[in-house]
């Protein structure tokens, strides 16, 4: 699920960005949730930060992190998907958590994200600079560039395959499709049962990576 009413808000200022990408039309509206088209510059490596933290016995963050990076990375046809892991939190661009779990940072007058639900993409606009993402500070005031937090909830689903989809579901929004597709066979489907995207998911992806952005992250 993505955060509809913190992205809907990122929509006041658009920045322009050229896109590099020839695509054809989407599957179905990749907005529908949030009422603005974003995704990351074309090509830039987007450094992916698993936190363990709270970890339930019956879950494995890792590895569905890095099912969802390989999914996803295969989508893009140029190089234009970059996604990648780091130990390193300074470095990271996008956090995935188990929801509940105290957060590695603060998120100032961005609300947090939520702890109910199975799983959310979340990210708040920057309100001293219009048309861009809020970077989070880190909890220990060393800096960092994260823009990006991923909140899963193991107890709401009831499998690890389930879970694992949802974490998959949700690098959809990560990357840029702010919504949900009405078909139960995509990925993008609002209660994903599958752990790849579907044809229709990455037309959707490589239709919105060819538009320009109108948010900067």
């Amino acid at each position: 699920m993505v955060r509809g009413a913190v992205i809907a808000a990122c929509a006041v200022s658009a920045a322009c960005e050229v896109p590099v990408l020839e695509t054809s039309g989407p599957a179905y509206d990749p907005t529908s949730l949030t009422g603005v088209l974003y995704h990351w510059p074309t090509g830039a490596n987007i450094s992916v930060y698993t936190d363990r933290t709270g970890e339930p016995a019956e879950a494995d963050l890792a590895r569905a992190v890095n099912e969802a990076i390989a999914v996803w990375n295969a989508v893009g046809r140029l190089g234009e998907i970059r996604l990648g892991t780091t130990t390193d939190l300074r470095g990271a661009d996008v956090i995935v958590h188990h929801a509940g779990a105290v957060l590695p940072v603060t998120t100032g007058d961005c609300e947090p994200p939520p702890t109910f639900g199975s799983s959310y993409t979340h990210f708040c606009p920057d309100p001293g600079n219009p048309g861009r993402v809020l970077v989070f500070s880190l909890s220990d005031g060393t800096g960092g560039r994260v823009r990006m937090l991923v909140s899963v909830n193991r107890a709401a689903v009831d499998s690890e395959d389930i879970f694992r989809a949802h974490v998959a579901h949700e690098f959809g929004h990560v990357l840029g499709i702010g919504a949900h597709s009405g078909v139960n066979t995509d990925l993008m489907f609002g209660v994903p049962r599958r752990l790849t995207p579907s044809a229709p998911d990455a037309q959707t992806l490589r239709y919105v990576l060819g538009q320009p952005s109108e948010l900067r992250f």
